[in-house]
Formats: C-alpha cells, sequence, structure tokens
C-alpha cells in the first residue's frame, strides 16, 4: 500500500510541470469529436496547464469553455499559460448545477483517482454534463508517477453510471495503452 498525499504530490508536480506530447492521432481525434458534438458549453476536469484549452482554441472549439482543477500551482500555471484561472474543484464534488454543461471532458484525470473515490467522482462528472462526457485515461497501474495512478475497469463504471459509449478509440505506446472514450449521458 504506498502513503501519499495526492494533493501534496500533485501541488509540488504543478509548480514545474511540463505537459507531455499528445501520442499520434490524439489530436485529431480530439478536435474531431468535439467538432463533430458540437457542444455549446464544454467543461475541462483536471485543466491542468490549459494544454486541452490551447490545443482546441484555435479552431473556436473553446469559445464556451470552463476549466476546474484541484491544484492550486496546476491552475496558477494554466492561468500564465492561456490567461484563465481554472475553478477551483476540491477533487471530489464539482462546484456546478446538475445538466450544466454539454461536454464535460477529462484527460489523464481519472487514472489519478483512487478506486475508493472512483465512483462518486465520475457521478459527478455525469451529473453536471447534459449530453456527454470525454474521458482518456492510461490504463495502467503505478507508472511513472508511482503509486498516484490506478487502474479502473471503465465497462463497468460506464454500466453502473448508465451511459452509453458513443465513439471509443485506444492506442499503445511503448507497453501501456492508452484510451479515449466518448460516452453519452441521460440515456
Amino acid at each position: 500500500m504506498c502513503d501519499v498525499n495526492l494533493k501534496e504530490s500533485w501541488e509540488k508536480r504543478g509548480e514545474d510541470y511540463t505537459p507531455g506530447p499528445f501520442l499520434d492521432g490524439e489530436k485529431s481525434i480530439i478536435v474531431h469529436w468535439i467538432a463533430e458534438t458540437k457542444p455549446s458549453k464544454i467543461l475541462e476536469i483536471g485543466s491542468g496547464w490549459g494544454r486541452i484549452y490551447s490545443l482546441l482554441e484555435p479552431y473556436g472549439l473553446a469559445d464556451n469553455f470552463w476549466m476546474c482543477d484541484f491544484v492550486d500551482s496546476m491552475r496558477r500555471g494554466c492561468q500564465k499559460q492561456t490567461g484563465i484561472l481554472p475553478e477551483h474543484w476540491d477533487g471530489i464534488t464539482l462546484p456546478y448545477d446538475d445538466d450544466s454543461f454539454d461536454m464535460v471532458l477529462s484527460y489523464a484525470v481519472l487514472q489519478h483517482v483512487p478506486p475508493a473515490n472512483i465512483y462518486h467522482v465520475f457521478s459527478e462528472y455525469v451529473r453536471v454534463a447534459r449530453r456527454y462526457v470525454y474521458i482518456a485515461d492510461w490504463l495502467v497501474d503505478g507508472g511513472v508517477h508511482g503509486c498516484t495512478m490506478f487502474r479502473h475497469d471503465y465497462a463497468v463504471l460506464f454500466h453502473r453510471s448508465n451511459v452509453a459509449i458513443a465513439r471509443a478509440r485506444g492506442w499503445m505506446h511503448k507497453s501501456n495503452a492508452k484510451h479515449h472514450w466518448l460516452v453519452k449521458v441521460n440515456v
């Protein structure tokens, strides 16, 4: 068992964070799926330094784009990179009303949620989404961040949350798999 304070670990990491590259084809899938679904209001949960916002903005897909993060150093980094300070999120319960966003987007976030919290956190994603939840995550345990990455059974998570997979795409990178899901809520 690993005894790591996730908040403290991420605060330290966020001070000098450098986002890794998107895998080949990821950028086009993200842009295509968002352009195809035409969400009028997007929330990115765990925005980090605003990498997804920066990807979508040149395409006119970030006009009504909201961000939140539970790591203050990441929030400050995002503000420095994009000019936008993401809202504070406690890492568990989202500070938004039900059905507030057409799409909730979460890139490499759920893999850092401990198994004891995963169902509650994902139910929050679904609660604030009107139409879609977009998830992208590595399917690994441990990884480069030691015990701050967790493997979740997304099929079970989606089933228990009563969402339907609209699109799915996977990649292999070295010995790890990364997957993108666009799930339809309120089905």
